[in-house]
């Protein structure tokens, strides 16, 4: 997961990652071109200045050796016209915590290149699946899928007890389908679910959660109360 510092003149949030002079797959930093800062003497300085002259800046580039900071307007896929990679002189790639904006957290999956997912875990709301995947619609969000070792590893970090994920039985049609609308596959089950779940006891076990005492996804009726988590989309 990301680590953060806090911009002292505006307690802004920065999440960052060291790229090893790459880019944060599968987007590219858009530089402000205008605007760049020489002899910037460390990180919190060149987040201070970068949000005091741009305060909706995505993040910076700073380079502990050049001394120097590089606010960013946006990210943008590598395929975007002026999409430039990052080069080594130009140092590491931090993002602002709050990119992903309405209380979501920007979280690296581990081993996957750098993909990054907006997640918000909303721990005190206890409620049935099909509320669960109301309230993450009303934020422009889903029930997290949860189908990598990496993705449940980030949810047995996050909860603190089982929560509602993206997963469900479609009973008209007699199998497994992911909030993303993709199907259920045998390696996916073997690698995030409990052994023997999916078992869809006695027909009545429509929806998909994790459980904290397994520390693994399992499916279990649908009008159960539990805490939930959303996933949405970058918004770039």
């Amino acid at each position: 997961m990301a680590s953060c510092l806090y911009a002292q003149s505006d307690t802004k949030v920065l999440c960052y990652k060291k790229e090893n002079q790459t880019s944060l797959l599968p987007f590219v930093p858009k530089r402000l071109t205008s605007t760049s800062f020489s002899n910037t003497s460390s990180v919190l300085n060149c987040a201070r200045r970068s949000y005091s002259v741009f305060p909706t800046s995505a993040g910076f580039l700073y380079s502990q050796e050049s001394k120097h900071c590089s606010p960013l307007l946006w990210l943008e896929g590598p395929s975007s016209p002026g999409a430039q990679p990052v080069q080594p002189e130009e140092g590491d790639l931090y993002l602002s915590c709050d990119v992903c904006g309405d209380g979501f957290e920007i979280i690296e999956l581990a081993h996957t290149g750098g993909e990054l997912i907006c997640l918000r875990y909303f721990n005190t709301d206890f409620v049935t699946q099909a509320e669960a995947t109301s309230n993450c619609a009303a934020v422009g969000a889903y029930l997290a899928p949860v189908k990598t070792v990496a993705k449940l590893n980030i949810i047995r970090h996050m909860a603190i007890s089982s929560v509602w994920v993206g997963f469900e039985f479609v009973t008209s049609q007699s199998y497994h389908i992911w909030s993303d609308n993709e199907m259920l596959t045998s390696q996916q089950k073997n690698d995030v679910f409990y052994p023997g779940e999916p078992s869809n006891y006695d027909g009545s076990e429509n929806c998909g959660m994790f459980r904290y005492d397994y520390q693994a996804l399992n499916d279990i009726g649908c009008w159960m109360k539990f805490t939930y988590i959303c996933e949405k989309d970058l918004p770039f």
